[in-house]
């Protein structure tokens, strides 16, 4: 038979202590979940790292064999970042061979889905920009927020 407590049967769990079960596993989920948020994004900026010394290498080897950096449209993001990938599959192959690579309309993407950033004036005396978003999607104003440049 079941113990009685106080004139009632003691057959399952009150109300109360479900409530607060619940609110612990609550607890729980909110605080993993955080976690494993902000792992995520940590992880998305090293391999963002990763990703902008590679093609920093790979836009020195082919400034080194071209005497020039690849040139796109200085006024579209897209074009820019499709000349520099066409410019490096031409020839620096070596270098983007052996890493995953996420690519999208012959765009080079980086972990949050967005084409890195690419300018070159084209002129000889003047260098590269090379940079990703990061996970907020626009540039910053001073590139001190989330911005992961190259250097």
């Amino acid at each position: 038979m079941g113990s009685v407590i106080y004139g009632k049967r003691n057959l399952g769990f009150s109300p109360i202590e479900i409530l607060c079960a619940l609110g612990v596993m609550l607890i729980l989920f909110v605080v993993f979940f955080r976690i494993y948020a902000y792992r995520d994004n940590d992880i998305k900026y090293q391999i963002a790292r990763e990703e902008l010394s590679i093609l920093n290498c790979a836009l020195e080897y082919y400034h080194s064999s071209c005497g020039e950096y690849p040139v796109g449209n200085q006024r579209s993001i897209e074009q820019n970042a499709i000349s520099m990938y066409a410019a490096l599959t031409k020839s620096s192959k070596n270098f983007l061979t052996g890493h995953e690579w996420k690519i999208a309309s012959n765009k080079i993407l980086d972990p949050w889905g967005r084409p890195y950033i690419y300018k070159c004036s084209g002129k000889p005396e003047d260098n590269y920009i090379l940079f990703s978003m990061g996970p907020n999607g626009y540039v910053d104003e001073h590139g001190l927020l989330d911005d992961i440049y190259s250097r």
